[in-house]
């Protein structure tokens, strides 16, 4: 055989899955390679054993391959090189035969061990090729005590020195000469710009060192150009100022060549991990320039915070306090404005109205609202082309508390404006019109309660209706005090017979 290949290492990198790596190299026994390990990130090297760690295939003066028994991570690199042995085992004979394959084979090693020797030589220390040094001058002192074995380059010879090397041996800068020549530390400090101090302390005046893993005290402006980070420990700002002025200020400053509005000025985000360990901005603060006009400044202020998965604004405050999802949203000084209820002590203080179903004008009698809560605060009643089959037969609604529907007790005033109308007083209902009207007249308006004390459910009531297609208006208003919290509410007529032939009517109230 032949020697083809002239190097004698390969180097692989793991992959996580892959066991089967090619020597393209010629070697002759499994034994005649070394198979490394090697720790990506540190350098740290691991020479594995040939069975226990892995297999060999191929050889006898060819190429073959190394098997590892398990795949190498990403993080690994594999280093496959060839070891020949340095010994001679075969004995020739004077005279004797002399097989050529035996010394082909011989050859064959021999030159593996060059090529193997050539590699660690270049892996070595070397010197100058024109260099006067000798052995003796490049082991000087290597094993010497502590401050010996130091090497230094003399000069354009290539000399190398250890222990006994003097000043004039070393080639230096001129900054480098003036800094050695100095008396003391104190001056080395100063020449450098570290300051004067004989030590190093903590940074607590002028010219001191500040020590990184110390308490400092700075006394001028600090910029951290590339981040902060506080580690299991409370940032504090301090303020000994006896003064009322604001102080300590924490001051978030977008410092913009071309402020436009609807910059963002900064935020606070208040982190932590989720149970994937994801990190999440759980809850943040955020400022917003709405306006950067001179003169017009306007600035915004959010709150945001998760829910169900989910990052949402809850708050917006600027000129009010209002929520985003909020018709309107932002309604003006001294506002608050929600899509929703407000809550005081666990019980819905103030919402938005809440609608009841859209009624045909049919039957003798109309249940417009039922089931309603205890803090009702106003009720609104829409009448859209409501008739009745009988003449002079008035629109009236009643109430109902707890007990039955109420048909007394109601003071009712409601008027008729046209040429020798006439005002009606009723005490059976609110009415929203008198009984001056035609079964073939449809009326539309609408019909307001309130709440004057809930403690004493007193209902006030004004109503504005028209006759469809007419110049007649009717007006009304009245009041009714109940026993206790309004439950229902009924549209029907006086004498409760009357049926209602045509329109539609809807009621809302809100607490």
């Amino acid at each position: 055989m032949t020697l083809g290949t002239t190097h004698a290492s390969v180097r692989y990198d793991g992959d996580g899955a892959t066991r089967d790596f090619a020597v393209t190299f010629e070697f002759h026994d499994a034994g005649d390679l070394e198979v490394i390990v090697v720790t990506v990130a540190t350098g740290v090297e691991s020479a594995k054993a040939l069975g226990a760690d892995y297999s060999v295939e191929g050889g006898d003066g060819g190429t073959g391959t190394v098997t590892m028994n398990i795949a190498l991570d990403p993080t690994e690199r594999l280093v496959v090189r060839r070891v020949s042995p340095d010994q001679q085992p075969d004995d020739l004979q004077d005279g004797g035969p002399l097989a050529a394959e035996s010394l082909e084979r011989r050859l064959d090693i021999l030159a593996a061990r060059l090529q193997e020797l050539e590699m660690e030589i270049g892996r070595s220390l070397k010197v100058a090729k024109g260099s006067l040094a000798t052995d003796e001058d490049l082991t000087l002192n290597l094993t010497g005590g502590v401050g010996q074995g130091v090497l230094v380059a003399k000069d354009e010879q290539g000399v190398i020195l250890g222990a006994g090397a003097t000043l004039d041996d070393v080639v230096v800068s001129t900054k480098g000469e003036e800094l050695v020549s100095l008396a003391d530390e104190s001056a080395m400090r100063s020449f450098l710009g570290l300051g004067t101090a004989a030590t190093a302390n903590i940074g607590t005046s002028g010219a001191s060192i500040p020590l990184l893993n110390g308490n400092n005290i700075y006394s001028g402006f600090a910029s951290f150009t590339g981040g902060a980070q506080f580690v299991n420990n409370d940032p504090q700002i301090v303020s000994t100022d006896d003064s009322r002025s604001d102080a300590p200020n924490f001051v978030l400053y977008r410092n913009s060549a071309s402020p436009e509005n609807n910059d963002a000025i900064g935020r606070f985000l208040l982190r932590g991990k989720n149970k994937a360990g994801q990190v999440i901005a759980y809850t943040t603060l955020r400022s917003i320039i709405e306006n950067a006009d001179a003169g017009h400044e306007e600035g915004r202020f959010e709150i945001t915070s998760y829910h169900q998965g989910e990052s949402r604004v809850r708050w917006r405050i600027n000129r009010g306090i209002y929520s985003p999802d909020a018709l309107g949203q932002d309604r003006g000084q001294g506002t608050v404005n929600v899509d929703g209820g407000v809550y005081k002590n666990s019980v819905e203080y103030t919402q938005g109205w809440r609608y009841g179903d859209n009624k045909a004008s049919a039957g003798t009698a109309i249940q417009l609202l039922s089931g309603l809560p205890d803090d009702v605060q106003e009720i609104e009643i829409f009448f859209t082309g409501v008739s009745t089959n009988t003449n002079s037969q008035s629109l009236i609604i009643r109430l109902k508390d707890s007990g039955a529907i109420s048909t007394s007790g109601y003071i009712s005033h409601s008027t008729y404006q046209q040429p020798g109308g006439t005002s009606v007083y009723n005490t059976n209902g609110c009415h929203l019109t008198t009984n001056a009207i035609a079964a073939s007249q449809a009326f539309s308006g609408i019909m307001r309660l309130s709440l004057r004390d809930p403690s004493g459910q007193h209902w006030f009531f004004t109503g504005d209706c028209g006759v469809d297609g007419t110049l007649i208006w009717l007006r009304s208003s009245g009041r009714k005090a109940l026993s206790d919290a309004l439950r229902e509410v009924w549209l029907t007529t006086p004498g409760g017979t009357a049926v209602f032939d045509a329109g539609s009517i809807r009621a809302r109230y809100r607490q």
